[in-house]
This record gives C-alpha cells, sequence and structure tokens, in this order.
C-alpha cells in the first residue's frame, strides 16, 4: 500500500494579512480578546488602534472578577476608560456599545470622559444599555458625524439631543425618561422608535421622516400627545399601549400620503377606527380588546391582519368591513368573534388576488366554503366549532389544519380518513401537508405526486397511515407508533419520529416498533426524539443496528 504525500503549506501570520481581513476576525472577539491579541505584536497594537469598533460587556467583565457589584461597576468604568485611552486610534470610529447594569449605581464622570472622547474621535454610531440607570448624558454631548444612537435606561433631553446631532438618521430610545417636551425638526432623521419612555408630547417635523414606532409603558402605559404630521414621507407607522387613541389615528393614516404600513397594537381604549389611505400595502390589528368595529378603504391592501382574542368562547365582537379589498393577497384573522361563514364566503369572492388565508380561533365558523382560483397557502387552526370545509382551491400548495390545543381532548368532527382522500385529490398542486390534533383520523391514505413536505402531530386517534409522496423530502411524526401499510419517499428524505410514553413495555410493543421502523430504511437521514428512558434506551441500542437512524435524543 501506497503512502500518500501531504503536503505542507507554510503557516498563514494573520499580521501579514491585508488590514481589512485582520478587522473582520477581530469582529468576531470580544473587546478583552482583541486587547489581549494587541500585545503580541507593534503591528497588532497598530491594527487595534485602526479598529473601528468598540464593545464592552459587563457581564463578561464580571465573569473574572470578584468583588461586591458596586466595586465591580466602578472597576468596569475605568476598564472602559482605559481601553479607550490605550488605544490611540487613527482611524474614524464606526461603533461603540456599552452593555451595562448602572440601576442603583452612581455613575462618576468617568463614564463621560470615555464617552467625550468617543464623539471626538468621530463615532457614527453609538449604543449604550445602561439597565435602568439614572445616567444623563454629558452636558458636553454634541456631534457632527453620529449617524445612529440607541439608549437603553437613560435621563435625556430629545430635543435637545437632535439639536446638537444634527447628522442622525436613526434614533431608538428604550425605557428612556425624556425630561421636556421632545418637539423638534430635523432633515435628516430617517427612523425614530421610543419603547417604554415616559414621554408627555412628541412633535416632529421630518420632512425625510421613513419610519416611527412608539409604545409606551405595557405595566402603566400613560397618555402621550403624538403628531407627526409634518413627517409626509412615512411609511412605517406602528403604535402600541397608547392609551389616548380616538380621531387623531385616523387623521394621522389619512394625512400622510406615502403611508405603506400601518401597526396598532394593545390599544385599549378605541372603539371605532376607520383607515383611508390609498398608498397603504400591509395593515395590522393586535390585542386591541375594545374595537368593536373597523372599516378599511385601502384599494392598494395587499395584507390585512386582525389578532383578538383567543378562547373557547371566542374574540371580541369586532365587526370588520373592507370598503375596497380587490388587491389583498395575505389575510390573517385570530380571534374574530364576528367572522362567519356567510362573511368569510363574501370576502374570498372579493378578493380576487387573495394567495393566503389564515383563521385561528373563529369559532362562530361552522360550514365553510374555500372557493378561490389564487389560493397558494391555507391554514385552519383552533376553529373549534368548524365542522364542515368544503375546499377547492386548485393552486394550492401548502394545507395546515390543527384542532384545539393540547389541553381539548374533544374530538375533531372535520378532517376524517375520507375527508383528507377527498381533499387531497382537488389539491393536486400540494406540496406541504401539515395535520395537527386531527384525533378523528384512524386509517389514512395520503397518495400524492407534488408533496415534499407531510407532517403528522398528535393525531390521537390514529393507527394506519399508507403513504406514498414520491417526491416527499421531509416527513415528521410525533405521537404513539402506529402501523405503516407504505412509504415511498425520496432516497434523500428527513424522517423525524418524536414518540409518546407507551402505554406497555412487552415484547408485542417492540416488534411493533421495530415494524414502524423498517419503513424508513431508504431515507437519508431518520431522528429519533424522545423523553423517556425505557423507550431511548431502545432507541440507543438500535442505533447500532439500523444505519438509517442518524440521532437519538
Amino acid at each position: 500500500m501506497t503512502k500518500k504525500r501531504l503536503r505542507t503549506m507554510d503557516p498563514i501570520n494573520i499580521s501579514d494579512l491585508p488590514e481589512p481581513i485582520v478587522h473582520h476576525i477581530m469582529s468576531f472577539l470580544t473587546t478583552t480578546d482583541v486587547t489581549r491579541l494587541s500585545i503580541l505584536s507593534k503591528k497588532f497594537f497598530a491594527l487595534w488602534g485602526s479598529y473601528p469598533v468598540i464593545e464592552f460587556d459587563q457581564k463578561r467583565f464580571a465573569r473574572t472578577y470578584h468583588g461586591t457589584l458596586a466595586s465591580m461597576t466602578k472597576d468596569f468604568i475605568q476598564h472602559v476608560l482605559n481601553s479607550i485611552r490605550q488605544r490611540e486610534i487613527n482611524a474614524v470610529l464606526s461603533e461603540f456599545r456599552v452593555n451595562a447594569n448602572f440601576e442603583l449605581i452612581s455613575v462618576d464622570s468617568r463614564f463621560d470622559t470615555a464617552i467625550l472622547m468617543v464623539l471626538k474621535n468621530g463615532v457614527t454610531c453609538m449604543e449604550l444599555n445602561l439597565g435602568f440607570a439614572d445616567y444623563v448624558l454629558p452636558d458636553m454631548f454634541a456631534s457632527k458625524t453620529l449617524h445612529v444612537l440607541r439608549l437603553k435606561g437613560l435621563h435625556l433631553d430629545l430635543c435637545g439631543l437632535i439639536k446638537v446631532c444634527p447628522s442622525l438618521t436613526t434614533v431608538l430610545l428604550k425605557s428612556c425618561v425624556i425630561l421636556k417636551d421632545a418637539e423638534f425638526s430635523s432633515k435628516t432623521l430617517r427612523e425614530i422608535e421610543l419603547h417604554s419612555c415616559d414621554v408627555k408630547c412628541i412633535k416632529i417635523d421630518g420632512p425625510n421622516l421613513r419610519s416611527f414606532f412608539f409604545s409606551s409603558d405595557k405595566r402603566d402605559p400613560k397618555p402621550c400627545d403624538i403628531d407627526v404630521l409634518k413627517c409626509r414621507n412615512i411609511k412605517y407607522l406602528s403604535l402600541n399601549n397608547v392609551v389616548n387613541g380616538g380621531y387623531w389615528i385616523e387623521e394621522h393614516v389619512y394625512t400622510l400620503s406615502e403611508l405603506k404600513t400601518f401597526v396598532l397594537n394593545r390599544c385599549q381604549d378605541i372603539g371605532h377606527i376607520r383607515i383611508c389611505n390609498d398608498k397603504l400595502v400591509r395593515v395590522e390589528f393586535r390585542h386591541c380588546h375594545a374595537l368593536t368595529s373597523i372599516e378599511v378603504r385601502a384599494t392598494s391592501l395587499e395584507s390585512f391582519a386582525y389578532e383578538g382574542i383567543e378562547s373557547a368562547h371566542g374574540g371580541m365582537p369586532c365587526n370588520i368591513t373592507f370598503l375596497a379589498s380587490k388587491c389583498i393577497k395575505d389575510l390573517s384573522l385570530k380571534g374574530a368573534a364576528l367572522v362567519t361563514d356567510q362573511w368569510l364566503e363574501t370576502q374570498l369572492a372579493r378578493m380576487t388576488r387573495l394567495e393566503r388565508l389564515k383563521l385561528k380561533a373563529c369559532n362562530t365558523l361552522r360550514r365553510i366554503k374555500v372557493i378561490h382560483e389564487k389560493l397558494l397557502i391555507l391554514e385552519l387552526c383552533s376553529c373549534l366549532s368548524l365542522v364542515e370545509a368544503e375546499i377547492h382551491t386548485p393552486q394550492l400548495i401548502s394545507f395546515t389544519y390543527r384542532y384545539g390545543n393540547a389541553n381539548n381532548m374533544e374530538r375533531d368532527k372535520m378532517v376524517t380518513d375520507q375527508w383528507l382522500e377527498s381533499q387531497l385529490a382537488k389539491m393536486t398542486r400540494l406540496e406541504r401537508l401539515r395535520l395537527k390534533r386531527c384525533n378523528s383520523l384512524k386509517k389514512i391514505k395520503v397518495w400524492h405526486e407534488k408533496i415534499q413536505i407531510l407532517e403528522l402531530c398528535s393525531c390521537n386517534g390514529l393507527e394506519e397511515a399508507d403513504i406514498d409522496t414520491p417526491q416527499l423530502i421531509s416527513f415528521m411524526y410525533h405521537g404513539n407508533v402506529i402501523e405503516f401499510g407504505k412509504m415511498v419517499t425520496r432516497g434523500s428524505c428527513i424522517a423525524t419520529l418524536s414518540m409518546i410514553q407507551w402505554t406497555t413495555y412487552d415484547n408485542a410493543s417492540f416488534c411493533k416498533w421495530r415494524n414502524m421502523l423498517s419503513f424508513f430504511g431508504h431515507c437519508k437521514a431518520l431522528r429519533l426524539i424522545c423523553n423517556y428512558p425505557k423507550v431511548y434506551s431502545f432507541f440507543s441500542s438500535l442505533q447500532y443496528n439500523t444505519s438509517a437512524i442518524s440521532q437519538v435524543i
């Protein structure tokens, strides 16, 4: 036997690599590791000094520190200051990030000094995540190069901040206390997000603002006067936990003529809303429990989502009216109590371009007709009163059906063996089929030329499956041991079997399980999942005897 000669390659020294590549390698390291690397050679030290990103994480610093929280915080601040002083940066600094928790900690002037040094160096992106601190930015805070500012847990004057940073394009504030009313103008600002901030008034004049996100505190939402009517180019508007909603929201949606996306989430005091804007493409209403009426007039609307209360008794009785819905491609309704069989049939007839329909916890649906020429994706989930569904969708490629939740043990009356076989014969282009908690299924036949993904999950009444799907590349099963009459798939198919606890552990059970496994010998990989020791030990013994089993969990 001849020995193969291995070509030896000369070792590559990192210091010989081009500067951009070394900087890219440094981007995967922590600040501490980069600092250690810088002491290896003068060149590394120079590269470290020109590295445009500085990041400090108090949690990582604390791993090797022994002492009180107060002393550790003080030493961490000193570490930040020392690192910045030692760098002798000779290139523009692009990012400066600090993750720490300064809550109930007195932050001294050293941190101010560090921030001012970074600003002097021309930083373009600054991110300070300081927990729920009482920290206030230094009086000298100002920058002509700062483009992106992300702050969490600070006290600040937003209006003054915008004035002294004239190049800002993105501002993200989280859990901050805004000391004065935020009334300002900016020609550079393109995106602003306020998450759980304490502020009484926001008034912005920003001709180039594209995105505005506002969220009041979830635990203690407070009224806030919002006026962004002069930001005529806003394309994305999201309002969350607003407690003084009303006409002003309708006015904003109507007046902002370039608006593409409007999201209203957890706004508890809005009973009626009328949305009118012909440029709108996407509209979402989520958890606005006081809503009883939604009227939408948007000729360009492509996506609409409503999410109410998911419960056995249905959601809030909210009447949804579309005055122009021809262009809608994606319709998602969850917990919509007034969505009836007749309402759904009427809307489907009007929405001639619909491609995706998702209905979840719509418990007023009983006997539905889904007849549509363009529909590609259909999901019916937890519609507990649904007893019959007539589906005629020749273009459908994905169908998901789930009955109830894990605690609901009622037997589903709609999806039976005969119903499934009948629907599969109609859905000639179906590529994905997912059935979950369909407990009326007993002996199923899944014979289909196009299906590529098949999932059978927690169908507790299932006893036998006859599967002939020559294009199948992914199969997932969760439940009891069942019998297979046939299992035809691609050779590249990856199968996952997740088993529940067996009722008995005798020879008959093991033989039944071995027989089930024999139908997956042709698969590229077989993954077995089990949380029960007795079954797991049996799986482990099989792993050494069955080459198809690639993993036992």
